[in-house]
């Protein structure tokens, strides 16, 4: 394939807090004529997100904290009820959200799942944010949480009922990007509730990404209905789930059923 950019010029424009830089760049454009064109771009790194929930007590754990260009963009008090995050800081995905949920939360968590990865805000933004899941129970609160004095952090952990938490998206209560991407999966989940009342034989048809958000969709059936029977299950074959990775902050689902004749 032939490379369309052809980085031109970098300028930093600012280095105070994280990195904005000004590039010029070729770009060829679809007719095969090139265009210098001119960006700025915020390096502020990597990042990991992660969904704490408790199968048994239908909870999950989230964060509230205040988040200043929010307070300059409409939050008229600037606080954001979000998933328990942080940037990689040189350590891998899985070590650094390890690492942040102890530190934001309390919880030493045990087994994490890498769900996804999305770049978050693309037009502007360099960072490339890595969603997680993980169980929890009150065995594993080890701290208050809080976050790091040093970093100045001031974070208040919150459990809610995991309805709760879907309302509240629902309704606009939580706005942060972040805690999008379990509302599509919960939603599928509620939606083959309401019509068979059975267990879903969950199968990777598309790819392991796909497998690993089938079985996130499984925790949430368990949730809403562990007394779900097998008695019909075979009436379901196979429930694949296919995703687009990002757009405008969305993720998409495209749901697959094949039922027997």
């Amino acid at each position: 394939m032939i490379d369309k950019v052809k980085i031109v010029d970098t300028q930093i424009l600012s280095d105070n807090w994280y990195v904005l830089r000004k590039i010029t760049y070729e770009y060829v454009k679809k007719d095969g004529t090139k265009q210098i064109q001119s960006r700025e771009a915020y390096d502020r790194g990597n990042g990991a997100t992660i969904l704490l929930y408790n199968e048994q007590q239908k909870t999950v754990i989230l964060t509230r904290q205040f988040r200043l260009p929010t307070y300059v963009n409409g939050n008229s008090s600037g606080m954001l009820i979000e998933t328990c995050a942080g940037l990689l800081d040189q350590d891998n995905p899985e070590d650094c959200i390890r690492r942040e949920t102890e530190e934001e939360t309390g919880y030493q968590i045990k087994d994490v799942r890498k769900v996804f990865e999305a770049y978050m805000s693309p037009g502007s933004v360099t960072e490339i944010l890595y969603f997680f899941i993980a169980a929890y129970d009150k065995e594993m609160k080890v701290a208050e949480g809080g976050g790091l004095e040093q970093e100045e952090e001031n974070i208040e952990v919150l459990e809610y009922p995991i309805e709760d938490a879907m309302s509240m998206i629902t309704n606009g209560e939580i706005k942060d990007g972040k805690n999008n991407y379990v509302a599509p999966v919960y939603k599928i989940a509620r939606y083959f509730i309401a019509i068979w009342t059975i267990q879903i034989q969950i199968q990777p048809v598309f790819s392991p990404a796909v497998s690993v958000l089938a079985d996130v969709a499984t925790v949430f059936l368990s949730m809403l209905q562990p007394e779900a029977g097998a008695a019909v299950s075979e009436k379901i074959i196979c429930f694949g789930i296919s995703y687009c990775k990002t757009f405008t902050n969305s993720i998409f689902l495209v749901i697959c059923i094949r039922l027997p004749l």
